[in-house]
């Protein structure tokens, strides 16, 4: 996860949001798992008086939006690790293909129910 991209981001003073809203909260700043995005100590604002181009934050999503993810993985030759391979997909119990008209109309709860 990145650092969120805060420009256009601005409290109802006008002042542009700096990177002092948002915290790591686990992680380092080369591998951020978790952050958290709130006014710093001191500050009379809070997260819903931020405004992103111009429309108030009311929902995660918006702050979540300014945030890249990413992956990272290693390879490495199989006779070299010790952990054994598993398959990416395991066969659940309710894995079955879904038609579309059942989503629309709610019909799956005999493979969740």
């Amino acid at each position: 996860m990145s650092r969120p991209r805060l420009v256009g981001c601005i409290t109802p003073d006008g002042k542009p949001v700096t990177q002092d809203w948002f915290q790591i909260a686990r992680g380092s700043d080369a591998y951020i798992l978790r952050g958290v995005f709130q006014a710093p100590q001191g500050n009379s604002f809070v997260v819903g008086d931020v405004m992103i181009g111009g429309v108030a934050v009311a929902f995660g999503g918006q702050i979540a939006k300014l945030i890249d993810m990413g992956l990272t993985g290693v390879a490495m030759a199989r006779a070299r690790s010790r952990i054994r391979p598993f398959p990416a997909l395991a066969p659940l119990p309710y894995r079955r293909r879904v038609r579309p008209l059942e989503v629309l109309r709610g019909d799956c709860s005999r493979d969740f129910g």
